[in-house]
C-alpha cells in the first residue's frame, strides 16, 4: 500500500507531517467532548439509566415511559468538529500566504508545469481536515444511535427519531 506523501499537501519548507498530526490533535479532542457530552446528556436523561448485567448493559427506566429524542440527547456534542472544519479556512490562508514569506516565491510556484501544484499545496492538508471532521461527525451519530437505541426499551422510544434530527438540523 502507498503512503501518503504529506509533504507533498503542504507548502514547501513546512512539515506537513506536524501539520496533519494537529490536524488528527483536534479530531481527536473533538472526539473525546462529542463523547463526553454525550454520554453526560444520556445519563441525564429524566429517569436515568439504569445499569445492571445481562442481556444488555444498559436499561433505560422512566416514570413517563417515553424517552427523550435523539437530537436532545446528541445536543451540541459535535460542536467541536464543525470548529475544527472552521479552523480549517485560516489553516488555508497561512499556506497560501506562506509562499509569499521571505525567499518563498510565490511567482515559482505559479511558473511550475503543474499548475495545480499551488492549489494541491495550500488547501491539500485543510480539505482533507474538512472530509474527516464530516466523516468522524457521520461516524460518531451513528454509533451515538446505537448506543442510544440499545440503552433503551423499544417501547421507550418516539416514533420516527431520524425524521426528528434531521428536522432540528434543517430548522
Amino acid at each position: 500500500m502507498r503512503r501518503i506523501d504529506w509533504d507533498a499537501l503542504a507548502p514547501l519548507g513546512l512539515g506537513g507531517r506536524l501539520t496533519a498530526n494537529r490536524i488528527c490533535i483536534g479530531l481527536g479532542a473533538s472526539s473525546a467532548f462529542a463523547w463526553i457530552v454525550f454520554w453526560t446528556n444520556l445519563e441525564a436523561c429524566e429517569g436515568a439509566l439504569a445499569w445492571f448485567s445481562g442481556d444488555r448493559i444498559l436499561r433505560f427506566q422512566s416514570p413517563t415511559g417515553i424517552m427523550e429524542p435523539f437530537y436532545q440527547i446528541l445536543d451540541h456534542s459535535l460542536l467541536c468538529f464543525g470548529f475544527v472544519a472552521l479552523c480549517m479556512l485560516p489553516l488555508a490562508a497561512w499556506h497560501y500566504c506562506y509562499h509569499y514569506q521571505d525567499s518563498r516565491s510565490i511567482y515559482l510556484m505559479r511558473r511550475l508545469p503543474n499548475r495545480r501544484e499551488l492549489w494541491r499545496r495550500c488547501l491539500g492538508l485543510p480539505l482533507l481536515g474538512v472530509a474527516a471532521c464530516g466523516v468522524l461527525s457521520a461516524a460518531h451519530v451513528l454509533v451515538f444511535y446505537a448506543i442510544y437505541h440499545y440503552a433503551a426499551s423499544p417501547q421507550c422510544l418516539q416514533p420516527g427519531q431520524w425524521r426528528m434530527l434531521w428536522e432540528s438540523l434543517f430548522h
